[in-house]
Parts: C-alpha cells; structure tokens; sequence
C-alpha cells in the first residue's frame, strides 16, 4: 500500500499567510498540517509516501526530508501549480499508480488513526465520509449510494440524501490505480478540473464503497475561519 498526498495547492483563500509557505506547511496545534498526515499513514504502517508539492517545495522537502518515522517519502512537483487543479497533481503522480493506495489531500488535519482505518477496511475501493454534520459545509462533496455502492459524489444533492461527506481520502485497489492513471491521462486537456473529472468515472467502472469514520474526527483547511477553527479544537482531533 503507497499513499498519494496531493499538497500543492496555493492556498488562495488563506492568503497573506500563504503567500510565504505552502498551504501544507501552515501551523495548526504548533506542528505543520503535513505532519498530521504522515503521522496517520505511518501509524497505519504505509511504508512509502508520495507527495505532490508546488509553491515554495523546498520548504516541504527540507522540513521531512525522505523519511517520516518508518515512511519512505518522495516528491514530485507539479509545475503549473498556480494555473491547474489537483487533476494534475495526479497527473504529474501518474507513474505511481501501479499498485494499490490511498489519496489524500493535503489540507487535513486528521486523527492518526484515520489512514489505519482506510488501509485494514475489507472495502478495495472506498471512499472515506464522515456522518458528523458538523462536517456538512456547503461546498463539501455528497455521497449517494445506490444499495451499498457509490453512485455519485457532487457538491450539489441535499445532505439529507446523502450518505454523508467525502472529505478528502479515497481507497484504490491495484486493478482500479490502472484504470484511474488511464483516465486521468485521458484529461490532460482539462487540468483545470479537480480529480473529480477523472473519480466520477471510476463509479461506473467499479464499485467503489463507504469507508465511514465513525467517531473519528478531521478538520478540511480552506480558509482562516478553518484555520482558526482547527487550532481551537486540534486536541479534540488527535
């Protein structure tokens, strides 16, 4: 098992504190947000680990260098950070989608024991949610099931239809990584697109499976309200 962490946004919306780190990189508890990611994956025993970086990379590789506890880490950069969306960072990743692993996106803050969750579920391919609605924001993504499977995640159904949140986790198995590599080399003209140009496809392909979180808890980084958010409750998480 191989985690994906795609950490090269801009961070836009937590502009000015942005303009001189990484989103990633941001301090939430006194440690970076990174940090509560490969803290989970190597609790979770993944022994390698690749992060998609962007702006200010060298902060991200000096801070964590090529090892984390007992994950193996390596770094590829996406370039146009600034014009595209993570559809590309797993696009520049794409040769790493040879076997089984976890995405993750790089602005969670998350309980260490989140990964571990993910990589013992009996699901092969899952996506992770949350039943908390205090996790239900507006533009956080909707899943809806058809039975026990995944028919769609979008940002637009009501939540009371919805199986709950997706926040930013999702399971592959080692044949869906081909067929996930191959679509998203198929949309190498939409890289302005999020990577849900290229999962929403792979509903139809296979049958993808809630992994819930149960009392487990996170918070999603997207602006300063979240920032401060995280850092009043960061002990309640980890």
């Amino acid at each position: 098992m191989k985690a994906i962490i795609l950490a090269a946004g801009i961070g836009k919306r937590l502009y000015p504190l942005t303009k001189e780190r990484p989103k990633c990189m941001l301090d939430v508890g006194g440690k970076p947000i990174l940090e509560y990611i490969l803290e989970s994956i190597n609790f979770a025993g993944i022994s390698e680990a690749v992060i998609v970086v962007g702006p200010q990379k060298e902060m991200i590789e000096k801070k964590f260098g090529k090892k984390f506890g007992n994950v193996k880490l390596t770094y590829v950069y996406n370039e146009l950070y600034q014009s595209t969306n993570n559809l590309r960072s797993l696009w520049c990743a794409r040769e790493q989608l040879t076997d089984e692993f976890i995405q993750i996106h790089g602005d969670l803050v998350l309980n260490k024991e989140i990964v571990k969750l993910a990589c013992s579920s009996k699901v092969k391919n899952g996506v992770l949610i949350t039943k908390d609605h205090i996790h239900f924001v507006v533009d956080g993504n909707r899943v809806l099931l058809d039975g026990d499977i995944i028919s769609d995640i979008n940002k637009t159904s009501s939540w009371d239809y919805s199986e709950g949140r997706a926040f930013g986790i999702y399971k592959f198995s080692k044949l869906a990584a081909s067929a996930y590599r191959d679509i998203i080399d198929s949309e190498k003209n939409n890289f302005k697109d999020g990577f849900e140009k290229a999962l929403l496809p792979m509903l139809k392909k296979f049958e993808f499976k809630v992994i819930d979180i149960n009392k487990l808890s996170f918070s999603e980084i997207d602006d300063l309200n979240d920032l401060n958010e995280a850092n009043k409750k960061v002990k309640t998480i980890i």
